[in-house]
């Protein structure tokens, strides 16, 4: 009796440090796998409220299948890959009970699903970008590009990584963020000597009037003589 009690309480403990080891993705900090879920549950709603016929429960079970795709994240916070995996991790972990919500509920799945549910976006502060470091490939080399919270706004790139030439693109969407950048400081200086300019044609006045002033005086003493 003492021995199926101590084997009873081990299982209940390995549950409990499993399910503790398994509350959010490897790799993922708490922020990203928030967004994450927000982008799965939205790209859901997408899929599931577009009329096909169907009822709701096998549009729901369809979209489901193919959620994970990296192609339905390229418009969100962060990677596809990232938001990828966080959908992944929904999906092995929360599939029934996700499917449970999304067919016999109604309301803000948002928050069923990622606040109560999955418990994905407790405590995160969702006002707040992670920074997120992607490794890209530009002239056979790795190159790091930090997106997230700067002093000034970070640079976005529009590139879906599933397309042909997708390393090709973000070449030169980067190319042409630093050729921006550089315009940009040239038209600052143009700015600084077009002032100049304004300045020295206000003199170049001033200086004109004097010398009429002048010879109007030179006339009146020749008059005057």
């Amino acid at each position: 009796m003492e021995v199926h009690h101590y084997l009873f309480g081990f299982t209940i403990f390995l549950c409990v440090v499993t399910f503790s080891q398994t509350d959010k993705p490897s790799g993922l900090s708490q922020g990203v796998y928030c967004e994450g879920c927000i982008a799965t549950v939205k790209e859901l709603l997408k899929k599931i409220n577009k009329k096909t016929g169907e009822s709701r429960e096998v549009r729901v079970i369809e979209a489901l299948e193919d959620i994970c795709n990296l192609q339905n994240f390229g418009s969100y916070e962060y990677s596809p890959p990232k938001t990828g995996q966080a959908c992944k991790f929904l999906i092995e972990n929360y599939d029934e009970e996700i499917e449970n919500s999304l067919v016999s509920e109604s309301g803000d799945f948002e928050q069923k699903i990622c606040y109560e549910l999955t418990e994905a976006c407790k405590g995160v502060d969702r006002t707040r970008k992670e920074k997120e470091e992607l490794e890209v490939n530009i002239n056979d080399k790795k190159q790091k590009l930090e997106t997230g919270s700067s002093e000034k706004d970070p640079e976005q790139f529009n590139v879906n990584i599933n397309e042909e030439g997708a390393a090709e693109k973000l070449v030169n969407q980067i190319n042409m963020a630093v050729k921006n950048k550089k315009n940009g400081g040239d038209d600052d200086a143009e700015s600084d000597d077009e002032n100049k300019i304004d300045e020295d044609a206000d003199l170049d006045d001033d200086n004109d009037e004097d010398i009429e002033n002048l010879a109007d005086n030179l006339e009146d003493t020749k008059t005057e003589l």
